[in-house]
């Protein structure tokens, strides 16, 4: 089987807990692949009627920086709930893990809420293999190093891309130890329905009977209470919504200017999702040098850049029976604000 590049057999690592361990970031983007999926996908979606960016594009270095800041927010309840769960069940779930399991994070970012889990896994087995995903590679990097420093018995195989990408990196190059998959944060709302169930069937046929699925998903609830979490007090989720223009003009010589745009987030009760937009606050044409082409925005006009879909436990065992997964465990905090939903495969 071949190895991941810094992975030493388990009988060794014992002895190298207090050595100094390399990280070695696997990106399976260039940086021509990187520019020219932004370029292409920021082409299709501002030549939409209704103009449209993924919201995978939020995530550079500063969009990253930013949205770790919105975790801190008071309004976003999401971030220290979920952290409140896992407080509360992470010995519960690495008990009832299998010993020496791989753990895979999709969307890492900072690996705050994931060191309880990892500590957790640290006190029962004495070391840890961590493979975390994400599409930033220079967060991802500084993360992992940070990560190895404070935790001299995590072994720590970082991976730079899209989610399917590594899942299918990681399971390909190690396919012989059972797996946790973590997607925290309810990333999996910016997923629609049918792109949620077409991923997670992917991630399903990926799996063996021991492997395992730990994912975080924001619970329906009170308009108010919703709305809040994405128009903050400080405007630090406007910020963050603003930098994707930042990063069309910086990486592909776009012309907008962030004053003449606002931030916006309305919850979409009838499809049960906050939605985000960038709205025009006048009559403008917006010139971006390397797709040669200018682009016209009507006063009032928006690029919608965020779905955020919220569940009840009845969404969420759906989602999983028709992924060829079922629900093994759910558990919620009092307020039922947000749940943590083990997924295995039936």
């Amino acid at each position: 089987m071949t190895e991941f590049p810094n992975k030493k057999p388990i009988s060794k690592r014992r002895k190298m807990l207090k050595q100094t361990k390399k990280i070695d970031l696997v990106n399976l983007n260039t940086f021509e692949d990187k520019k020219n999926s932004f370029s292409y996908d920021v082409l299709i979606g501002l030549s939409k009627e209704q103009k449209s960016i993924p919201s995978i594009y939020f995530y550079d270095k500063k969009g990253s920086e930013i949205f770790e800041k919105i975790c801190d927010l008071e309004e976003y309840y999401q971030t220290r709930t979920e952290a409140g769960i896992l407080k509360l069940y992470a010995e519960i779930i690495a008990d009832n893990t299998l010993e020496n399991v791989d753990i895979i994070e999709l969307g890492s970012g900072s690996s705050e809420k994931t060191k309880i889990l990892l500590e957790a896994f640290i006190a029962k087995n004495n070391f840890v293999d961590y493979y975390p995903i994400d599409i930033s590679d220079k967060f991802l990097l500084k993360t992992a190093q940070k990560l190895s420093e404070n935790y001299p018995q995590l072994y720590i195989y970082p991976i730079a891309g899209r989610y399917d990408e590594g899942l299918e990196y990681i399971f390909s190059k190690n396919p012989n130890s059972p797996k946790l998959v973590l997607w925290l944060g309810s990333s999996i709302g910016n997923l629609n329905q049918s792109e949620s169930i077409a991923f997670l069937s992917n991630l399903s046929r990926l799996f063996r009977k021991d492997d395992r699925l730990l994912i975080g998903m924001d619970l329906k609830k009170d308009t108010i209470i919703l709305e809040k979490a994405y128009n903050d007090s400080l405007d630090v989720t406007a910020d963050f919504n603003l930098n994707l223009l930042t990063r069309i003009n910086s990486e592909l010589g776009g012309e907008f200017d962030l004053n003449d745009f606002e931030h916006r987030a309305v919850y979409n009760q009838d499809k049960g999702r906050i939605e985000m937009h960038l709205v025009s606050k006048i009559h403008q044409n917006i010139f971006i040098k390397a797709l040669n082409k200018a682009f016209e925005f009507k006063k009032g006009e928006y690029i919608h850049t965020e779905n955020s879909h919220k569940y009840n436990k009845g969404d969420i065992d759906e989602l999983a029976q028709k992924s060829g997964f079922i629900v093994s465990n759910h558990w919620t905090d009092n307020d039922k604000l947000f749940s943590l939903n083990e997924f295995k495969i039936k």
